[in-house]
């Protein structure tokens, strides 16, 4: 994947810690299951 971004992409060590890179509001690419994705918005306070 961060190959296909031409090398912007970047991997975090786990899924808490590729939220804490996050700098300023930006485009996040989430690859996995339906699960994954609603594990990412409960961490990121999105989702309930």
């Amino acid at each position: 994947m961060i190959a296909a971004s031409g090398g912007v992409a970047v991997a975090g060590p786990d899924v808490a810690g590729a939220l804490r890179q996050i700098l300023a509001p930006a485009r996040v690419l989430i690859c996995g299951s339906l699960y994954l994705a609603g594990e990412v918005l409960k961490l990121d306070g999105g989702f309930e």
